[in-house]
Formats: C-alpha cells, structure tokens, sequence
C-alpha cells in the first residue's frame, strides 16, 4: 500500500507540474519528510500529512492517492482484451486511453507494462488451461497428452504475440508476481496429473506424488517448446518434439 501511495504522490508531483518544496510550503508539512518518503528511505508518511498534502490541492485524499477511482478486477477486465491484441507492444498509455483509467491510476498499481501483461496472463491463462485439461481426449496416457498438447498450442497460435509477451515479462517480474505466476502453475500441474494422469488407462504409476512429477516435467516440456513454437507456428514439428519427449518419460511407466 505505502508504495502505491508513493507512485500516486510522484504522478501528482509530474501531472500538476509542482514541487515538492512548493507543496509543501503551502500544506505546512516539512518537505524533508515527504522527500525522504518519496524516495524510500522511510514507509510511512502519516494520515496527518497526507490529509494537510490533499487539502492544499483543495482535492480529497482519496483522489489524491487514487483510492476510490481504481478497481483492480474491473481495470483487469477491460485490459485484457488490449493486452492480448498489443502483446509486448502495449503501453500503459494505450491502456488508459481505451479504458477511460487515468494513467496515474493504473501506475500506481503497474509500475511497467510488463506488469500489466503477468497480472492479464495470470488472471485468464491458467483458468483456459484447466478448463482445457477438462476437454481431453483419448484413452492412453500418451494419446492424452497428445489431446492436451493440441488444445493448448491452438491457443498460442491465435494468441502468440501475447503468449511471447507474458513468458518475457515474467523474466523480469518482481518477486510476488513469480510468487504468483509458480502457484498458478501448481494448479495447472495438478490438474494435469487428474485429467491426463488419473484419466489414463494403460499408466502404470499409482504414487500421486510421482503423477505431479510428472505432471510438472509436462509443462515444462510444453511451455519449452511453445516458445518455438510460437515464433514459427510449424504444429507437426513442435508435436513431433513434445511426443518424442513425453514417449521418453513414459518409457516403462506403461502398459505393452
């Protein structure tokens, strides 16, 4: 919350082109104390402050910090359909102009548009892939897989530049967003092992913790060879490769 507060204060300083010490002087706040917030070097501005800091504006402390002008689900929702169409070519600015969201606002919760694209891609593609992992085909494991391969390549055919987009982004990503993307990936793995796993008739494995195992040497296999994928949109080879490894992995884990 304090650094949200601290990206709301920096917008308003470069919106309304003022000075700190200016600010300062006319809400009777010492500027040294709002400078050493401003740059991190203590978290907590005081309520007393920020209330002296809004009135000299003449604005309300929620406009001021954006607190009541910002609904993080409802701002994810009217983003994601730019952020999927832009991939890595979307601006927090081209946001803000097709959602009708200051661009304050949105910087006080995305700090870069790489932020942006992790919380799009956490909020939608973990959902499509497990409602996905529900549609697969097939009796044997390996035809399982297979089903489950072709439905989520289909995916990144028609959503590359977004797919490219988030597998960069999180390169970069702060520690909670990882936080978040690898708990989502734990959700997807074990939804792997019940539908393709559990689903198999011919998998030998009964250990549940050997079916995550698996599961997670599955998508590391997909999400490795998607990114190829994606750049050459050659389906038969990219399948070819994932079956070759996924044949290896079973090998002597199946019924003959």
């Amino acid at each position: 919350m304090q650094n949200k507060i601290r990206r709301a204060l920096k917008n308003h300083i470069k919106a309304n082109k003022i000075t700190v010490s200016a600010w300062c002087r006319r809400a009777n706040v010492p500027s040294r104390t709002v400078y050493s917030f401003l740059d991190g070097t203590t978290n907590d501005l005081g309520a007393s402050k920020l209330v002296a800091l809004a009135d000299a504006e003449q604005i309300g402390i929620d406009q001021l910090i954006n607190r009541i002008t910002f609904d993080r689900t409802e701002v994810l929702e009217l983003a994601g359909p730019i952020v999927e169409r832009l991939g890595s070519l979307v601006t927090l600015e081209e946001v803000a102009r097709c959602t009708g969201v200051t661009l304050p606002s949105l910087q006080t919760e995305w700090v870069t548009p790489n932020d942006l694209i992790i919380d799009v891609y956490l909020r939608t593609v973990p959902v499509l892939a497990i409602e996905n992992l529900s549609k697969v085909q097939g009796q044997t494991v390996r035809e399982r897989f297979a089903s489950s391969t072709t439905l989520a390549l289909e995916w990144v055919s028609t959503h590359r530049d977004f797919y490219l987009a988030a597998q960069t982004a999180i390169l970069n990503a702060s520690r909670k967003r990882r936080s978040n993307f690898q708990r989502a990936n734990e959700e997807v793995i074990k939804k792997i092992a019940d539908e393709i796993l559990d689903g198999s008739a011919d998998l030998l494995i009964v250990d549940k913790a050997q079916k995550l195992m698996m599961a997670r040497i599955y998508l590391l296999v997909f999400r490795h060879f998607a990114m190829s994928y994606a750049h050459t949109l050659d389906l038969s080879e990219t399948t070819v490769k994932i079956d070759d490894v996924i044949s290896f992995m079973l090998y002597a884990r199946v019924a003959k």
